[in-house]
């Protein structure tokens, strides 16, 4: 049984360049993944840039699951309030199974989603907030991340 859910929101801002700027703290996390010697040497991180400006991400502890929804749900109004569309809103979570718990309850609270499958491209035209697990949102971009 889990004692704690935890909730990490991360709110991706657009530069001028488009790149996204990372939280700090994701971004020295980033770092450490991507030193590690995976290519057998070939890659020494020369040029490498992590941009370190912009919000860290915010940690929230509930005690019980209906109590993670109802803070997920509030955030993604707060989102959209603030004009950023389902769409570019993502839930990720661990596996399928939670996923599947984060979708009925999100919907249980009028918040439509749309899952993002295995090798299937996401199509932003469709309305939703998007749903993944954590190995499915590798590379994809959003405007904002709730990992549950």
């Amino acid at each position: 049984m889990i004692d704690e859910w935890k909730t990490v929101f991360i709110k991706l801002r657009r530069e001028m360049s488009g790149a996204h700027r990372h939280a700090h703290a994701v971004g020295e996390t980033l770092a450490q993944w991507t030193s590690g010697d995976l290519d057998g040497g070939r890659d020494d991180n020369k040029g490498f840039r992590s941009l370190l400006h912009g919000d860290y991400p915010e940690v929230q502890k509930q005690a019980t699951f209906d109590g993670e929804i109802e803070v997920i749900a509030e955030r993604i109004h707060q989102l959209e309030k603030e004009n950023i569309p389902l769409s570019s809103i993502c839930v990720v979570a661990r596996t399928q199974s939670l996923l599947n718990q984060y979708e009925s309850a999100l919907e249980a609270k009028g918040i439509e989603s749309l899952r993002i499958q295995h090798q299937v491209s996401d199509d932003p035209g469709m309305p939703g907030l998007r749903t993944a697990t954590m190995h499915r949102v590798k590379g994809l971009e959003f405007n904002a991340i709730i990992i549950a």
